[in-house]
C-alpha cells in the first residue's frame, strides 16, 4: 500500500471498523429494526440500510420494506464493511446515496449493479474491493468521494459521468488493473492522487471542462504512453504525472498558466518529474510559470522551446535532463533562482532571440548561451515561378518550409533542412499561374 503523501492519508486499514450509531428518536419518527438480512433505520419516508447480517453471495438490496412507509434511499456507513462472502450486489434505483465505507474490504465482491437514482458515492465506499471487475457509475452521480475505489486492483474500466464536478482525492488510487478511463465533459477537477499508480493505464484524455489537475493525480502510471490535456486546464499541480516513465510526448495547451512543482512527500515534486521516456514537450504560449522540478529527471528530452509568456523558472525545473542539448527561449530572460539546468548534456546551450532583453553571452546565469536571429522569408519571382529565400538563419538549426493556399491549412513541402549559411534560397522553385495564391512560412525545428 502506498504510504507517501503530504500528510497522513485517510486510508482505513484492518478488517473492519466499529461504527457507533447514536439515534435520537422523537415522537416515534426514527425506527431502527431488522428485515430479512438487513438492519435498517426509517426516518419519515426515507429508509437507510445500516447493516447486512446475511451469509453473502449475490445480494439484492430491497427498494422498500414491507409494512414500512417509504423507500430505501441510502446505504449507511459501513453497512457491508468487511463482508468477505459478498460476491455480487444489486442496488435499486431508489437509493440516492452510498455512505462512507459502505462496501469497504469486501474482498470477494466481483460485480456491482447500481440503479439510476444514485447521486453520491461516499468516501472509501468500495475501498480494497480487490476482486471487483465490473462497475458502471450512473449518469446522475454528482459526488465521488475520497478513495471511493482505491485499491480495487481488478477493476479494468470505469466511466466518470459529467455530473461529477470533482473526482475525489485518491478515488481510483492503485487500481492497478485499470486499463480504460473515460472522463466525461462536465468534470472540472481531478483530485490529488485520483489515479496514482494505475499502472495499467496506457492513455488518458482530459476533457476541456477540467480546469485543475491535482497533486500526484496520475503519478507513477508507468504504463501511460499518451495523454491529451484539454484546453480548459489552467494549472497542472506538482507530481501530476511524475514517474510516468513511458510517457513519450505531451502538449500543454495555452490555457495552462502554471506548471507547478514544489516540495511534497519530502522531495521536490514537479508536474513531470522523472518522466524519463519523454522526448517531446510542447509548452503553450499561455504558460507564465514553470515550477520547481517541473521536468526534473526527464532524461529523454533533447530540446525544449520556452514560449515568450514564461516569466519564471523554478529551481531544478530541467535538472538531471541528461540528454538535453538545447533550450530555445522565444522571449525575454525569465526570473530564476538556484540551479535550473543542472546535469544536462555536455554540449548544452541556451538560445535566445537577439532582440530580447535580460540575456547575456557567452553565458547567462552560468549556462552557455548564444543569441539567434529571427529568419526573414522572401520570394524571388521568375517567369511563371517563385522561389522562397531566407535570411537570418541560425547555423545548424533544422528548418521546415510549409505552404498554404488559404492561410488556414498548412503542409510541409520538401524535406527538412539544416542551415549551413545564414542566407539561403530554397532549391526548388514553385510554379504559379494567374489567380492562384501561395503562402509560405518557415518553421524552426530545434
Amino acid at each position: 500500500m502506498n504510504t507517501r503523501g503530504f500528510g497522513p492519508r485517510n486510508v482505513l486499514t484492518g478488517t473492519g471498523w466499529l461504527w457507533l450509531i447514536s439515534l435520537l428518536c422523537l415522537s416515534g419518527r426514527c425506527i431502527g429494526q431488522t428485515y430479512d438480512d438487513f438492519d435498517y433505520l426509517a426516518s419519515g419516508t426515507n429508509i437507510t440500510i445500516t447493516a447486512y447480517t446475511g451469509p453473502g453471495g449475490a445480494v439484492t438490496i430491497p427498494a422498500s420494506i414491507p409494512g414500512v412507509n417509504g423507500t430505501v434511499t441510502s446505504i449507511g456507513h459501513g453497512a457491508f464493511d468487511g463482508c468477505s462472502n459478498l460476491t455480487r450486489v444489486t442496488i435499486p434505483s431508489s437509493v440516492a446515496s452510498i455512505g462512507e465505507a459502505a462496501f469497504a474490504l469486501c474482498g470477494n465482491l466481483t460485480n456491482v449493479t447500481i440503479g439510476n437514482g444514485l447521486t453520491s458515492i461516499g468516501d472509501v465506499a468500495f475501498l480494497t474491493c480487490t476482486n471487483l471487475t465490473s462497475l458502471t457509475i450512473p449518469s446522475g452521480v454528482t459526488n465521488l468521494g475520497r478513495q471511493a475505489f482505491s485499491f480495487c486492483s481488478s477493476l479494468t474500466s470505469v466511466g466518470i459521468p459529467g455530473g461529477v464536478t470533482s473526482i475525489g482525492p485518491g478515488a481510483f488510487e492503485e487500481c492497478i488493473g485499470l486499463t480504460n478511463v473515460s472522463i466525461s465533459s462536465g468534470v472540472m477537477n481531478i483530485g490529488d492522487e485520483a489515479f496514482e499508480e494505475c499502472i495499467g493505464l496506457t492513455s488518458v484524455t482530459i476533457p476541456s471542462s477540467v480546469t485543475n489537475l491535482g497533486w500526484w493525480a496520475f503519478a507513477s502510471c508507468f504504463g501511460l504512453t499518451s495523454v491529451t490535456i484539454g484546453n480548459g486546464v489552467t494549472s497542472i499541480e506538482g507530481g501530476a504525472f511524475s514517474g510516468c516513465a513511458n510517457l513519450t510526448s505531451v502538449t500543454i495547451p495555452s490555457s495552462v498558466t502554471s506548471i507547478y512543482g514544489g516540495v511534497g512527500r519530502g522531495v521536490v515534486a514537479g508536474a513531470f518529474t522523472w518522466c524519463s521516456g519523454l522526448t517531446n514537450v510542447t509548452i503553450g504560449d499561455g504558460v507564465t510559470s514553470i515550477g520547481d522540478g517541473a521536468f526534473d529527471g526527464c532524461s529523454g528530452l533533447t530540446s525544449v522551446t520556452i514560449p515568450s509568456s514564461v516569466t519564471n523558472l523554478g529551481v531544478l525545473a530541467f535538472s538531471d535532463c541528461s540528454g538535453l542539448t538545447s533550450v530555445y527561449f522565444r522571449g525575454n530572460a525569465p526570473s530564476t533562482y538556484g540551479t535550473v539546468f543542472g546535469n544536462t548534456a555536455a554540449q548544452f546551450s541556451i538560445y535566445y532571440p537577439s532582440t530580447a532583453s535580460g540575456w547575456s553571452a557567452p553565458t547567462w546565469n552560468g549556462y552557455p548561451a548564444q543569441p539567434y536571429y529571427q529568419p526573414v522569408l522572401s520570394v524571388v519571382q521568375g517567369l511563371g515561378t517563385i522561389t522562397p529565400s531566407f535570411k537570418g538563419l541560425l547555423l545548424g538549426t533544422n528548418y521546415q518550409l510549409q505552404v498554404s493556399t488559404d492561410l488556414s491549412t498548412w503542409s510541409n513541402t520538401g524535406p527538412m533542412f539544416a542551415a549551413s549559411n545564414a542566407s539561403e534560397a530554397y532549391p526548388q522553385p514553385f510554379g504559379v499561374t494567374n489567380g492562384n495564391r501561395l503562402f509560405f512560412r518557415l518553421r524552426a525545428a530545434p
